[in-house]
């Protein structure tokens, strides 16, 4: 362990020491609205009032962020965003501070931490969205499954307003995940212009597959013949609707895809 932060460590130890020998009276509280935390997203650092309300928690992340703020050392900045994450849900706004107001390089190990917890901590996610540090914006991306609808179509947005091919992969499971909301953007994604973004995306489709037929029929006539190769091999997603995506290939133009959906049709259709 570093001296820097072995003495910060050390520190707090005692200071806990104080505090529990003291005979304090202690409470549990939600802390929504804590005083001692209503600082952070000004960077303000606020003296600790030991009350009877105050409690072991809220002055510990109070010192975790003291220690975050007031050093320049990168392993004990991170050994406080580690130690704040063990608090869970309490540590909301310290990890909204570090999103809003940190350099880039934090800004991608905190929403790191926030995906590997599972913290709901959608201010903190969104504090990114209009990051120009291509680390922070993929971590924000893989932060989707913990925000709400409303935020992971404002992602979709910035995704499509950068129009870089690796976020649009990376966003694919994000879009596929609520096709509903998301119809527009799978249609212009599987209309994309870059023949790889367009097969990963037919990819993830097949994984949700059968309701989104219609989505799948595209592949048919998509100009790419792996992609139209790789819809007719997924035919048995689809149940009785495997058949409609044979006939579509044995109408096709192009006969690498007429050959592979007649052998198709023969060995699974051609009893019916």
């Amino acid at each position: 362990m570093p001296l820097k932060l072995y003495k910060t460590t050390l520190l707090s130890v005692i200071f806990f020491c104080i505090i529990i020998f003291s005979d304090l009276s202690l409470k549990k509280s939600d802390f929504t609205g804590s005083g001692l935390f209503s600082a952070f997203s000004t960077g303000a650092v606020y003296a600790i009032n030991i009350t009877d309300t105050t409690t072991i928690r809220d002055i510990t992340l109070n010192i975790i962020f003291n220690e975050f703020k007031d050093n320049e050392d990168t392993d004990i900045r991170l050994y406080s965003m580690i130690s704040a994450a063990a608090y869970g849900e309490s540590s909301e706004p310290f990890f909204e501070y570090i999103t809003a107001s940190a350099s880039p390089y934090f800004q991608a190990r905190a929403l790191k931490l926030i995906r590997e917890n599972n913290f709901n901590f959608d201010k903190a996610i969104m504090n990114c969205l209009f990051s120009d540090n291509s680390q922070t914006l993929t971590n924000m991306i893989e932060c989707w499954p913990l925000l709400k609808s409303d935020n992971r179509l404002k992602i979709a947005d910035r995704i499509f307003f950068l129009g870089k091919k690796e976020y649009l992969i990376l966003a694919l499971p994000m879009f596929f995940s609520e096709p509903e909301k998301f119809t527009i953007f799978i249609r212009k994604i599987l209309s994309h212009q870059d023949n790889d973004v367009r097969f990963e995306a037919y990819k993830n489709l097949t994984k949700v597959a059968p309701d989104l037929i219609e989505f799948a029929c595209l592949g048919l006539f998509d100009e790419d013949i792996t992609i139209n190769r790789f819809i007719l091999s997924k035919h048995a997603l689809y149940k009785e609707n495997g058949k409609r995506l044979i006939i579509y290939g044995l109408n096709s133009k192009k006969s690498l895809v007429k050959e592979y959906a007649n052998y198709l049709f023969t060995n699974y259709y051609s009893r019916e």
